[in-house]
């Protein structure tokens, strides 16, 4: 079995590779709503806070990374394309490992993306607050949870959190996270530094 599931050119494989390719494209269609939605919420906040937007991508990506590490392969409760094509046999699972590696991909870069962000944030001199900084995590993994449960649990139906019986509980549980974890960084949010307007923190 061990050989079977590492094996790169054996038939169950390229039949897998073949199904996910075929899927690609709508997949990612799907996907552009939601993405779109996240980073326009952190564009508008960027305009004003480039730390917090920074934190934000950060978290959306950790927040992603979470979902697939402990979700995904820890507890295995459902994999990105579980509830289109059920992972109970051979094929399907390699399938669902093909697009669980995709989302895997894009937190990956989500975090770089938010580290890139926060490399700008020193060269143009934007003070550092801790606060603001756990703020803009929190926020982020809260969109993350919130969105990704509404579209890819609710509207989408490729997964759900924990598919059987209370599913649903499972699914609404996971946005409410999301919602607790936006209040969270509101709270942290309230203490942060008040310093002068980040325009004013730029090195001439």
């Amino acid at each position: 079995m061990l050989n079977v599931l590492a094996c790169p050119n054996c038939p169950t494989q390229v039949a897998a590779r073949a199904q996910a390719l075929g899927d690609l494209l709508p997949f990612l269609g799907m996907l552009f709503v939601p993405l779109a939605l996240m980073f326009a919420v952190i564009a508008l906040v960027g305009r004003k806070r480039a730390l917090l937007a920074a934190a934000m991508v950060v978290g959306l990506g950790m927040g992603g990374f979470v979902d697939g590490i402990v979700l995904h392969q820890l507890l295995q409760w459902h994999n990105m394309m579980s509830s289109k094509v059920p992972p109970d046999e051979l094929i399907a699972m390699k399938y669902n490992m093909i697009f669980d590696g995709i989302f895997h991909l894009a937190t990956w870069l989500a975090v770089a993306l938010g580290l890139g962000l926060l490399f700008r944030c020193g060269k143009r001199g934007v003070a550092f607050d801790g606060r603001e900084f756990a703020a803009g995590l929190m926020w982020g993994w809260g969109l993350f949870n919130s969105i990704e449960g509404v579209f890819d649990h609710q509207l989408y139906g490729l997964h759900h959190v924990h598919p059987g019986a209370g599913q649903l509980a499972w699914d609404v549980a996971f946005i409410l996270s999301g919602l607790l974890l936006g209040v969270l960084g509101a709270l942290a949010m309230k203490n942060a530094g008040r310093g002068a307007p980040e325009r004013r923190l730029h090195h001439a």
